[in-house]
């Protein structure tokens, strides 16, 4: 397994891997299939090279089977949080500790930049498996945003999570990856 930051060339199957979250995980995710179908390559294309982003990649014999994205807030008030954009892995390599390792990835990335005081993220309130994985590398809980997704009729509840990038948070984060 390798996982490496992407680049504008992966953004082919970085597409093809979003269109497969927004199917395999629709509580999940934003944007329906239809919707991320139909999204340009071009238009995808900055999100592997802005500066205030970074998304890695999960890759078994050139295959891309998980990601992970991370944004910073680039207007300068809000230049201290980051927030987790995405974290998914191909179901058939589930089980591995993917997202795990992907997760590590983010974080040390987080703490190597030094502006990067908060990473904030949500999480479906009915994804106990994610939201473990988040507890367990020290996210917590800070609210609940109530029907925050409306999938196939159905609202889903989120539960809005949140990081402190201390120097004891990054000495975890170096634990935690080693």
């Amino acid at each position: 397994m390798i996982i490496r930051p992407l680049s504008a060339a992966d953004v082919t199957a970085f597409k093809a891997i979003r269109i497969q979250a927004t199917q395999n995980a629709p509580t999940s995710v934003y944007q329906t299939p239809e919707e991320e179908s139909a999204r340009d390559l071009e238009e995808l294309r900055p999100q592997l090279a802005d500066e205030h982003a970074r998304v890695f990649g999960a890759f078994e014999d050139e295959q891309l089977v998980g990601i992970s994205g991370i944004f910073r807030d680039p207007e300068s008030k809000r230049s201290h949080t980051a927030r987790v954009r995405s974290l998914y892995v191909d179901p058939a390599y589930r089980g591995r500790g993917i997202a795990r390792q992907l997760l590590i990835h983010l974080l040390d990335y987080a703490s190597s930049v030094p502006q990067i005081r908060q990473i904030k993220l949500s999480v479906g309130a009915n994804n106990t498996s994610a939201q473990r994985l988040y507890a367990a590398v020290g996210f917590k809980t800070y609210a609940t945003d109530p029907k925050a997704l409306c999938v196939d009729g159905q609202f889903i509840d989120e539960n809005l999570m949140m990081l402190p990038m201390c120097s004891d948070c990054i000495r975890l984060i170096s634990f935690l990856g080693s």
